[in-house]
């Protein structure tokens, strides 16, 4: 064990609730008194000398002990970056989607990981002491962003903002309930704007990328070539008017006699949408694609019809999300370097809908009712279509 070094001595500055107790200031935390009182700390060996500051002068003596245990690799439920690992490991979060757990794993790393502009790690900060202002300075700062662009100005990230600032309300709820925490610091917090970027693919540019992909469907390691599934994916997410996550989910089961029965997600009303030649055709091809896989990896077929995803991998388990968005990268991006589309007609998978809400014919409720949207205003979202009415004219007299 390393020796302690000489014993400290009381300092005059040292703030009231600790002067009393200031020789069990934990090894490692130093007390500077200029300018209202901070705590500091350097840096390991091995590491370039540099102070850092980690707590205000309000911190406890409990607080000191959390912040040196957390500087020595232990993990202090006192502080937040132990918060986020008990929120991440209690039965409440393991029972929530993968996606939904993948995304709080993203933003609990941006939070914990987040520089102060003091010194120290915004993870290393004591729960108790954590207000309102705080959480919507760092809601602020990530939401100004941290790249810059080809002029120097700081890329905006406003949708990386809002994520963590759900992400820190649903993580301090869960603190208040067991105890962390005494009060919700991210609850009223402003949230920036966050850009509307609609994107109505061209009906040109979506056929012409379903041909593309379909030519140059092929397997791993074929130059050039594009997962083979994702054409048929794109006319069943167009044709059904489907999110991307749905059309990753769908089974045999959503296959009936009059069409496909939709799984829909964020409380949208399912539907039936019958069988065309295009859609027969898609659904077939990823039947026959799935079969390819199991039977290339041995891989017996499950009896249930609810256990036989549509679309596999490579390996032939269900589709995950960064597998399926990885695809859709690669094939708009070989699309544009090979002048299938233009940078102007880029789209995400989720326009497909978008296109599909649009191109459905009949009237605002039918079109409702086909999206499956339970109010209009969900509507408005998606249908780019323009009505077309009278022009205005004198009444003629009764």
């Amino acid at each position: 064990m390393a020796p302690r070094g000489r014993k400290r001595k009381a300092d005059p500055t040292l703030p009231k609730h600790i002067a009393p107790d200031f020789e069990k200031i934990p090894t490692g935390l130093y007390w500077d008194g200029r300018w209202g009182g901070v705590w500091y700390a350097f840096n390991p060996p091995g590491m370039r000398p540099r102070r850092s500051n980690v707590a205000t002068h309000t911190a406890t003596l409990a607080d000191l002990h959390a912040i040196a245990e957390a500087r020595s690799g232990k993990t202090s439920s006192r502080l937040l970056r132990g918060l986020t690992e008990a929120f991440a490991n209690s039965p409440q979060c393991k029972r929530l989607s993968k996606d939904t757990r993948d995304d709080y794993a993203y933003c609990a790393e941006v939070v914990t990981k987040f520089k102060l502009p003091a010194g120290g790690l915004v993870g290393d900060l004591v729960i108790k002491r954590i207000t309102q202002p705080v959480v919507q300075g760092l809601v602020d700062a990530i939401a100004r962003g941290h790249k810059r662009d080809d002029t120097g100005n700081l890329i905006p990230t406003p949708s990386k903002a809002a994520h963590v600032q759900r992400y820190l309300r649903r993580l301090f709820r869960w603190g208040m309930n067991r105890g962390y925490n005494d009060i919700n610091p991210a609850d009223g917090i402003e949230l920036p704007i966050e850009r509307k970027r609609r994107v109505l693919p061209e009906s040109d540019a979506m056929n012409a990328l379903i041909a593309f992909a379909r030519q140059n469907a092929g397997g791993r390691g074929t130059k050039n070539s594009v997962a083979p599934y994702l054409w048929a994916c794109i006319v069943i997410g167009y044709r059904v008017r489907l999110r991307p996550i749905e059309v990753r989910t769908l089974t045999d089961a959503n296959a009936v006699d009059l069409g496909i029965v939709t799984n829909r997600r964020k409380g949208s009303r399912d539907n039936i949408t019958t069988w065309s030649p295009e859609l027969r055709e898609a659904w077939d091809y990823l039947v026959a694609e799935r079969k390819r896989i199991f039977e290339k990896r041995k891989r017996p077929t499950p009896i249930r019809a609810e256990d036989r995803p549509l679309v596999v991998n490579m390996t032939g388990d269900a589709m995950l999300k960064s597998t399926f968005s990885s695809a859709w990268r690669r094939l708009i991006q070989l699309a544009t370097t090979k002048g299938v589309l233009t940078e102007a007609q880029r789209f995400g998978a989720h326009a497909l809908k978008r296109r599909g809400i649009t191109d459905t014919p009949g009237t605002r409720p039918e079109k409702q009712l086909a999206s499956g949207h339970v109010n209009e205003h969900m509507l408005e979202v998606y249908d780019f279509d323009l009505p077309v009415v009278a022009p205005a004219g004198p009444r003629p007299k009764p």
